[in-house]
């Protein structure tokens, strides 16, 4: 799950100007420091750091950096979960009806850095042309 101000923060201009920060001989070794935290700790310790030097970024550079984040979208990312830099650039295209325990196996499979599984996970689906009937049967189970 995200926090709010990672949300509603507009990361492609905290980066820009996190570029110029670094370039700054007082600031020599903060682009180790956020590397390593990138490579040891992982993206949520990596996005919290950035999040952590905003009012620096703020008052070296006289900007803010807070952007509109549609409510709804909001509310889903901090409880749900998901991926927000997905959003307005991919579609679903399916949804998993029946089969939850293969997806929940696949959940508890062991991650190393960056969430990644340590062995690669193939698998196979299959698409089914069904009636808008048995469409909304199906929908109505898993409810």
């Amino acid at each position: 799950m995200f926090s709010p101000e990672e949300l509603t923060t507009d990361m492609q201009k905290v980066n820009q100007y996190l570029r110029k920060l670094i370039e700054k001989p007082e600031y020599a070794g903060l682009q180790d420091e956020l590397t390593k935290v990138y490579y040891e700790e992982g993206e949520k310790a990596y996005s919290k750091k950035i999040v952590e030097l905003l009012p620096v970024l703020e008052k070296e550079f006289n900007t803010g950096f807070k952007k509109d984040y549609p409510a709804d979208r909001l509310k889903v990312y901090t409880t749900v979960g998901g991926t927000p830099h997905l959003d307005d650039a991919y579609t679903v295209f399916g949804q998993v009806v029946e089969g939850m325990e293969v997806v929940n196996k696949i959940a508890a499979v062991k991650t190393g850095k960056m969430d990644k599984p340590l062995e690669d996970i193939y698998m196979t689906m299959e698409v089914k042309e069904i009636s808008p009937k048995e469409l909304k049967k199906l929908y109505e189970k898993i409810r």
